[in-house]
C-alpha cells in the first residue's frame, strides 16, 4: 500500500501539471479569438463601405489563426482601407446638399448630427453592444462646438483664409497630439519621424494652394462651391448670412476674432480623438478597439448639437432658420459622416493617428476638387487647374511620404 502511494503521488502531480497547461492553453486560445472576432467585426464594418451591399460571412476563428494574429492589435491593411474609405467619404460628404439653401446653418447641423447618433446605435450594435465610456463624449462635444464656429469665421475672414487656418490647426493638433502624446495619452511616433514630418509639412503647403482656385460660377452658385473643405459646414450663403454680433465689430476686432476662431475651431477637430485615446490610454480594461468608443463619441455629438440648437431657437425667439428640403440631403449627409468618422476611429487602431491625421486631413480635397470638376463644372480655366495640379502634387507627395514613414 505505501508503494502504492508512491507511486500514485507523481501520477498526481502530472495530472495537474497537465490540466494547468490545458488550462492555459484554453485562456490564451480565448484571447486570441476574441482578437480575431474584433478584427472580423472591423473587416465587416469596412467591407460594408467598400462594397456596398456585399454581404460578408466569417467563419469561427481556429486556433492557428489565434495564435497567428494574438502578437499584435494593428492591422496595415484594414488601416489603409479605412482611410481609403474615410477620405472618398469626406470628400463627397456633402454633394447631396449642393443644390439646397441651408441659411445660417444650425437647422442643418442639427439634422446631420441626429443621424450621426442614428448611425452610431447600429455601429454599436454591430460592435454588440460594449462598455459606454461618458469620458469619451467629450470629443463629439468638441468637435460640434468646433463645427458650429465655421459661420462667423467665413463672415469675419472668407473662405479662403477661414479653411487655410482651421484646416492646417486641425492637422497640425492631431498630428502633434498623437505623436507626442498630448494630453495624458501614450505617445506615438512614426518609424520614420524625418520622413514623417516632410509630409506633413508637404500636406499643409497642398492646403495653400487651394486659396488661389477660384470656382467659376455665377455668383450665387460660387457661394456653394466650397466643395474641397473636407469634413465641415458648407453653406450657400455663408458670407451673406448675417449675424448682428458680427457686424458691429471693427474691422481690425474682425480680423483678430476670425483668426482666433479659425485656430479654436481647428483645435477642436484635432483633437476630437483624444478622449477616446486617453480612455484606452488610462481606463483599466477599457477596449482597444476605436469602434467601441463611436456611440459615445455621436452621442455627445448629437447632444451638444441639441443643446446649441435649441439655445439658437431661444435667441431667435422661436423664430428658427428652417429649410424642409434639407432634411432628406442632411440625413444623407450625416449617415456618410457617421460612417467616414467611424472608418477614421479604425485607422487610428490600426495606423496610429500620427498616421492617419495628415491623409485624412489632406485627401478629401483632392476628392471633392475631382467632384466639383467632372460633375458640377465648378472649376475650369488653365489658372484654376495649374493651382489645383500643384495641390494634389504636393498632397499626393505629403500622403506618400507620411504612408511610408510607418
Amino acid at each position: 500500500m505505501v508503494d502504492a502511494g508512491v507511486r500514485h503521488r507523481p501520477h498526481t502531480a502530472s495530472t495537474t501539471t497537465s490540466t494547468a497547461s490545458k488550462i492555459s492553453l484554453s485562456s490564451q486560445q480565448h484571447s486570441g479569438c476574441t482578437l480575431v472576432r474584433q478584427q472580423q467585426r472591423e473587416g465587416l464594418l469596412l467591407a460594408l463601405v467598400l462594397n456596398g451591399a456585399a454581404q460578408v460571412t466569417s467563419a469561427e476563428p481556429t486556433v492557428a489563426d489565434a495564435a497567428s494574429n494574438s502578437t499584435s492589435d494593428k492591422n496595415a491593411a484594414i488601416g489603409f482601407g479605412a482611410v481609403t474609405a474615410s477620405v472618398f467619404l469626406w470628400g463627397s460628404n456633402f454633394v447631396p446638399l449642393k443644390r439646397f439653401e441651408s441659411g445660417d446653418g444650425l437647422f442643418f447641423q442639427w439634422v446631420l448630427c441626429s443621424f450621426i447618433f442614428m448611425t452610431g446605435i447600429v455601429v454599436n450594435l454591430i460592435q454588440g453592444s460594449p462598455e459606454f465610456h461618458p469620458f469619451a463624449m467629450i470629443g463629439g462635444l468638441l468637435w460640434t462646438t468646433g463645427n458650429i464656429t465655421v459661420v462667423p469665421i467665413v463672415q469675419l475672414l472668407g473662405l479662403a483664409q477661414g479653411m487655410l487656418l482651421w484646416s492646417s490647426s486641425n492637422l497640425l493638433m492631431g498630428y502633434f497630439s498623437g505623436r507626442y502624446g498630448w494630453f495624458g495619452v501614450t505617445p506615438a511616433p512614426p518609424n520614420d519621424a524625418a520622413l514623417s514630418s516632410a509630409g506633413v509639412a508637404l500636406c499643409c503647403i497642398s492646403l495653400v494652394f487651394y486659396l488661389f482656385v477660384r470656382p467659376t460660377l455665377d455668383n450665387a452658385k460660387s457661394q456653394n462651391s466650397a466643395g474641397y473643405l473636407p469634413d465641415y459646414l458648407q453653406h450657400r450663403s455663408l458670407s451673406g448670412a448675417t449675424g448682428s454680433w458680427v457686424d458691429k465689430l471693427a474691422p481690425a476686432q474682425r480680423t483678430w476674432v476670425g483668426r482666433s476662431l479659425a485656430l479654436f475651431a481647428g483645435c477642436c477637430y484635432g483633437l476630437n480623438f483624444t478622449p477616446v485615446a486617453y480612455v484606452q490610454d488610462n481606463y483599466e480594461g477599457a477596449s482597444q478597439s476605436g469602434l467601441d468608443y463611436v456611440f459615445a463619441h455621436f452621442t455627445g455629438i448629437y447632444a451638444t448639437s441639441t443643446c446649441y440648437f435649441v439655445l439658437y431657437c431661444i435667441a431667435k425667439k422661436n423664430q428658427p432658420m428652417i429649410y424642409p428640403k434639407l432634411v432628406l440631403p442632411s440625413m444623407i449627409s450625416g449617415i456618410m459622416w457617421a460612417i467616414s468618422q467611424s472608418m477614421w476611429f479604425v485607422a487610428n487602431q490600426n495606423l496610429s493617428q500620427t498616421i492617419s491625421f495628415p491623409i485624412i486631413s489632406t485627401g478629401p480635397g483632392v476628392v471633392s476638387s475631382v467632384i466639383g470638376i467632372v460633375i458640377f463644372h465648378e472649376i475650369s480655366g488653365k489658372r484654376n487647374f495649374i493651382f489645383l495640379a500643384f495641390a494634389f502634387a504636393f498632397a499626393f507627395g505629403g500622403v506618400i511620404m507620411t504612408a511610408l514613414s510607418n
